[in-house]
């Protein structure tokens, strides 16, 4: 569940309306961004021959990013 469907559901709001509507688009576009930075990272510092490898997870991998991000 996202947080937009989240708070829809916590103040019983119409999943159609169009504030919410554009309110789910932005999530989804960061959210989209976010994964591709992720990527873009990981090529970007070689970490693809260390995931290959094994020496790092996925998770060990995304908490690297969200560090050096501040996220």
């Amino acid at each position: 569940m996202t947080a937009v469907e989240w708070l829809c559901e916590q103040y019983h709001l119409k999943q159609d309306i169009e504030i919410v509507k554009q309110a789910k688009e932005i999530e989804k576009q960061q959210q989209d961004k976010f994964a591709i930075g992720f990527v873009e990272w990981i090529h970007k510092n070689d970490y693809c021959i260390a995931f290959y490898f094994k020496q790092d997870t996925t998770k060990e991998l995304l908490e690297i990013y969200k560090k050096e991000k501040g996220l």
